[in-house]
């Protein structure tokens, strides 16, 4: 495992730390399990992490040649459509300490992309 995707880890796993932290002082758990409660939301999600992982991590499936310009730009549109869905998760939990250090990482990381990723 390279350098980048211990420092990405250890940041992800501090950030999911103070979230659930925060989350819960601030009792915001009602708030996160109603939003998880209702199916279309569950569905939207899923949708979201299928096309995902098909484009970020399958190559698109083989659909597009993977030196293509078309596949790098999808691979970046759906990293920062990504981020802008934990992004209003966030927000909607009215968590901000955690959407300001999720930003600092995830501007980090895309502006220097890990091995294997793109």
């Amino acid at each position: 495992m390279s350098s980048d995707k211990i420092d990405l880890t250890i940041g992800l796993l501090l950030l999911s730390i103070a979230t659930a932290y925060l989350t819960i002082i601030r009792n915001k758990t009602d708030k996160f399990f109603k939003l998880f409660a209702r199916k279309g939301y569950i569905i939207e999600v899923a949708l979201i992490a299928t096309w995902a992982i098909i484009i970020l991590k399958l190559d698109g499936l083989n659909l597009f040649d993977k030196s293509s310009s078309t596949l790098k730009r999808l691979k970046l549109a759906t990293t920062h459509g990504t981020i802008a869905l934990i992004i209003s998760t966030l927000a909607y939990l009215e968590l901000t300490t955690p959407t300001f250090w999720f930003v600092i990482l995830a501007a980090y990381y895309i502006d220097t992309p890990i091995t294997g990723v793109y």
